[in-house]
Formats: C-alpha cells, sequence, structure tokens
C-alpha cells in the first residue's frame, strides 16, 4: 500500500507520480491511503482516487484556459482520466505505463496550480507569461489557448514566436501554412501577428495565400487577406488561388477571394479559368456564383475548350443547362474544331448529346476532319443519337476529307437497322471515297455479310 498525504490544499501527487512510473504499478490490486482535511484516514483502489485528482486539476485549469478540443488539457480529461476512471476501476486488470507525454501534462497541471496560490496569480497567467517551463509542444497548445483568449496580439506575438523556438524565416512559415492542421494554422497567425510577409513564396511560386486555399484552410485564408495577402499571386503555372477554390469546391473561401478582388478573368498558363475548373471539376454551385459575378461563358483554353464543350464533355447537364440558358454557344469549337455535341459524342455523354441536339439548328457543323455529328456518332456506335440525328433531318449523303460517307461509317461499325434506315433516306449506295471505296467493300473487308446482303438488295455494284 502507497500512503500518501493527497490532501487539496497541498495538491501533493508528485511523489505518486514517481512511484507510478518507478514500478510500473498495477493499478486493480494496488490501493491508496488518503489523509482528509479533517486528518481522517481512507483507503480506496488507486485507479479510482488517483483519477479523480487529475481529473479534478485538469477541469480547474480547463475552465481557466476557456480550453477548445485542440488542447491538451481537454484531450486529456476525455481521452486519458475517464478512460482509468470509468472504464477499469470495476473490469478487467489494466496496466499502467505512464510515458513522459502524460506525466508532463499532469506534472504542468499540479505546478500551475500550485503557484498560482502561492503567488495568488491565475495559473493560465502564469502558463502564458513563461512562469512555467513547458515542453515545446504544450507551448503550441498551450499558445493556440492564448490566442483564442485574445492574449496573442501584434505587440507580444514575437515572444510567443521565441517562446515556441520557432525560426522567424518565410520557408518555416510556408511550411506550417502547408501543413494545414489546427494547430499548424495557429502557428501560422502568430507568425502573422509577429509581422511574418503574407506574401512569402516557395521556390514554385506558391504563396501562402495559394497554399492556404489549396488545403481548404478558411480561416487562414481569411488571416492571409487581413494582413494583405495578394489575391491574385500566380504560382509558376499561373494559377490563382481563385482557381484552386473552384476546382475545389471552396464556396467560403471563392466568395471571400471574390470580396477581396480576385480577378475573375485571370488564366493560367494553358487558359483555363475560374469557371472553367469549376465546370471541369462539377462544382454546380461555384459555376452559377462565378456567372453571377461577372465570369465569361465563352472564355477559351489554350485548346479551344469553352465552359459548354467542356461540360458536354464531363456529361454534366446542369452546367450544361446553366451555362445555355445564360447565351453560351452552342456551335463553338475547340482547335480542332468539335462542337459540344461532337465533344458529348466523342465521349459518350448520350443524354447531354440528346439535350444539345433539342437546342440545335445546323446539325452538320464539321470537325477538322471533316466529321459531321452524324459520323461521329456512327464511328462511335452511338445508335440513340444517331436515330436522333437522322430524325432530326442530318444530312446523309455528306463526306469527311477521306470522302467517307455515312452509309461507309454504317457498313464498318454499326447494326443492319442502321445501315438499312440511312438506304431508306436516299444514301447512294455506290458512292466512293478518296481511295475509291464503296460502302460494300467496307462491309466486305469487316466480313459482315449481312450488310453486304443489305447494300446488295439496295443496288451496290
Amino acid at each position: 500500500m502507497l500512503q500518501i498525504n493527497m490532501t487539496r490544499d497541498n495538491v501533493d501527487i508528485y511523489e505518486l507520480l514517481t512511484a507510478i512510473r518507478r514500478i510500473n504499478l498495477y493499478l486493480y490490486e494496488s490501493t491508496i491511503q488518503i489523509t482528509l482535511e479533517n486528518n481522517t484516514t481512507v483507503t480506496m483502489p488507486l485507479s479510482i482516487e488517483f483519477s479523480r485528482m487529475i481529473y479534478e486539476l485538469g477541469q480547474s485549469i480547463a475552465e481557466r484556459l476557456n480550453s477548445t478540443d485542440s488542447s491538451w488539457v481537454t484531450y486529456f480529461l476525455n481521452d486519458i482520466a475517464p478512460e482509468i476512471y470509468i472504464h477499469y476501476p470495476d473490469h478487467k486488470p489494466w496496466k499502467v505505463n505512464f510515458n513522459n507525454f502524460y506525466f508532463e501534462q499532469i506534472k504542468v497541471l499540479t505546478e500551475a496550480l500550485t503557484l498560482e496560490r502561492k503567488l495568488n496569480i491565475p495559473a493560465d497567467e502564469l502558463i502564458v507569461k513563461g512562469y512555467i517551463n513547458l515542453p515545446r509542444w504544450m507551448n503550441e497548445f498551450i499558445s493556440f489557448e492564448a490566442y483564442f483568449a485574445g492574449r496573442i496580439t501584434s505587440e507580444n506575438a514575437m515572444e510567443f514566436v521565441k517562446k515556441l523556438n520557432l525560426k522567424f524565416e518565410e520557408d518555416m512559415f510556408l511550411l506550417y501554412v502547408r501543413a494545414a492542421k489546427k494547430r499548424d494554422t495557429f502557428v501560422s497567425i502568430i507568425y502573422l501577428l509577429a509581422g511574418m510577409n503574407p506574401n512569402a513564396k516557395d521556390k514554385n511560386g506558391w504563396s501562402a495565400l495559394l497554399l492556404a486555399t489549396n488545403s481548404g484552410n478558411t480561416t487562414l485564408v481569411q488571416a492571409l487577406l487581413e494582413k494583405g495577402a495578394h489575391v491574385n499571386d500566380k504560382n509558376n503555372s499561373g494559377v490563382t488561388p481563385l482557381m484552386i477554390a473552384a476546382e475545389k469546391g471552396y464556396t467560403e473561401i471563392l466568395m471571400s477571394l471574390l470580396n477581396h478582388g480576385a480577378d475573375i478573368e485571370a488564366h493560367d498558363n494553358f487558359g483555363w479559368t475560374a469557371l472553367l475548373r469549376a465546370v471541369e471539376s462539377g462544382h454546380t454551385e461555384i459555376v452559377s456564383a462565378l456567372i453571377a459575378h461577372g465570369a465569361n461563358i465563352e472564355h477559351k483554353t489554350k485548346f479551344g475548350y469553352t465552359p459548354l464543350i467542356l461540360a458536354a464533355e464531363k456529361g454534366y447537364s446542369k452546367i450544361a443547362k446553366i451555362l445555355l440558358e445564360k447565351g453560351a454557344d452552342i456551335y463553338a469549337k475547340t482547335i480542332h474544331g468539335n462542337t459540344a455535341l461532337l465533344t458529348a459524342i466523342k465521349h459518350s455523354k448520350t443524354q447531354i448529346a440528346l439535350e444539345l441536339l433539342d437546342r440545335m439548328i445546323d446539325f452538320d457543323e464539321k470537325n477538322d476532319k471533316g466529321q459531321t455529328a452524324l459520323l461521329v456518332a456512327l464511328e462511335k456506335n452511338r445508335t440513340k443519337v444517331v436515330n436522333a440525328l437522322i430524325e432530326r433531318g442530318a444530312n446523309i449523303n455528306v463526306k469527311d476529307n477521306s470522302g467517307l460517307t455515312a452509309l461507309m461509317y454504317a457498313s464498318r461499325n454499326s447494326a443492319p437497322s442502321i445501315v438499312q434506315t440511312i438506304l431508306e433516306r436516299g444514301a447512294n449506295v455506290n458512292e466512293v471515297d478518296n481511295q475509291n471505296m464503296t460502302a460494300v467493300m467496307y462491309a466486305l473487308k469487316k466480313r459482315r455479310y449481312k450488310i453486304v446482303h443489305l447494300l446488295k438488295n439496295a443496288g451496290a455494284t
């Protein structure tokens, strides 16, 4: 049995802690004799009394520090003490192995309360002002507590930088910004309060604002903007914070950037704007927000993609509808001559292709290969789109740059019913391409004998 005086007045648990660490005590089989304030003694399981004492000490400090979920105090109270106190006293044996991490927490708690009584200074002030020697990891958490309580200001932030043994360098600052965890966020803010350059950049041109935006760190983004971070800074690839927020779907950050003057028409080295990135990622809400703020819906990438063509490629019907209702050019083309319709057909986005057809009058626009929507649909074997185009009067006898007709495409790839439909629409069965090949020759080459029979019956020679 351990016999230790543990009255509330002296909070003397160092002896107990040392004993636990020294002999690696089994709590379930040990008892402790407690001397109460009226000089009576009580013997009880060590596990219960020990955890009660620790819990009370932690609770007292936590109240003064206005602790949050990120604090070591709350972590200790919620994870360590209840585990000992609630779950184990009446259950299976549990071996206590207090490492330095737990021991340091308990030591700081007791030392703070002991000094508070001796010096008549609140424990939280003793910690914040550095009267208690804390390990670095604990110092950081205490600094966050102080930040939340409004104790860290521009006037004293440098003291905390020194207390945390931080190098006041841009590279170190960016390291914390990039880490993006909650504890790193507030270290970054302490740097800013201490006068760190909010526009610091790494070798690839990534500024603190770009890094914070990329991590979705709304708190840090706001802090950087308030400290004068350049909202339109670009990295070496020409990417701005607004483009990143749009691509990743960070609506709150995007609106904050816009409210601080972000250039909505800025584009990267490949011509991508914030709107194009939002469309590619399928962020309907952000697409609407950017359009409402005046984003150009006809801006093209280096390869000629407009937001509508990109929406068609991805199959985003809702976004395409928003763009069309705002007047997007349905006949705009990429550098290879592909419209939104051609792009949707090529990428198997049948539903959006049919929706685009309902809004079009001219279906015979060609790409740089001379292909119309009908020829691409036949090449890719998109039966629903082929039938829809034929029903709407697409040109049956149009040729691509190689001289191939719709019947030739169908003879190579399509079902007999499609070939029959094209023949019924008046296709020239004996038309030749640039290599003097006819539709029946293509069918024979592919060994499609049912198609050969159809073509022969239609007069193929």
